[in-house]
């Protein structure tokens, strides 16, 4: 981060993407040190001389270290820069490899390790680039909720408003109340779910009802037919 902020703030006119295209940059080459420092150093090598004196050690020992460099995961991290460019807001995921995809178009991006809870939240929702503030407000709080049921993922949730032009904190305020309607939702669908195990129940009690009743005919008949 550090690296990429100085990188950043002597270039002017840079957008989301450019930024996050230089953090990208500077998380390869952190894992390409890593990986060298892993696999290379013990033979005296770094990645250019691997190249140049990779001919002194046996094809089989250069191919092997080739691909440990290529296979090399390190850290498992992951970065979201989201700004503007004075057109648009900007939406950009870098992943633990250090690519960047665009998420703009699709209007969220996720990551961490609530970021499946979080991201199949916006999904069910219907969350598009294109809804209004309220919508996008109650629904990122509510994908924020659900990504609270991965261990690690803590309950106290910070809130940016970011346009195409700025961006500003979100007022305790407004969060106060995001959180009280949350809450009462939760409390409606867990009603509305209750209501319907019990309807399910109902039915089955029913049928068991009808097919026991139907047995129980079907037993008497029988009888009296054999006293016949």
């Amino acid at each position: 981060m550090r690296r990429t902020y100085e990188q950043a703030k002597n270039s002017d006119g840079l957008t989301p993407v450019d930024i996050a295209a230089i953090y990208g940059q500077q998380f390869k080459a952190i894992k390409q040190r890593q990986a060298e420092d892993l696999y290379l150093a013990p033979f005296g090598l770094n990645a250019d001389t691997l190249l140049t004196h990779g001919r002194e050690y046996s094809d089989r020992i250069v191919d092997r270290l080739a691909d440990q460099m290529q296979q090399y995961e390190g850290a498992d991290v992951e970065a979201l820069v989201v700004g503007g460019d004075g057109v648009r807001t900007q939406i950009i995921h870098v992943d633990h490899r250090g690519r960047t995809t665009d998420h703009s178009a699709i209007g969220f991006a996720t990551i961490g390790i609530g970021s499946w809870h979080a991201r199949s939240r916006l999904m069910q929702s219907g969350y598009v680039n294109i809804v209004g503030y309220s919508k996008a407000l109650t629904e990122t709080f509510a994908a924020k909720k659900a990504a609270e049921t991965a261990p690690g993922v803590g309950n106290i949730t910070d809130a940016v408003l970011v346009t195409k032009d700025e961006c500003a904190p979100i007022g305790e305020d407004i969060l106060g109340k995001t959180l009280e309607i949350h809450e009462s939702k939760v409390r409606q669908v867990a009603d509305i779910e209750l209501n319907s195990v019990e309807q399910m129940q109902s039915h089955i009690d029913n049928l068991v009802k009808d097919r026991d009743k139907q047995y129980q005919d079907g037993v008497t008949y029988e009888s009296k037919s054999d006293v016949a």
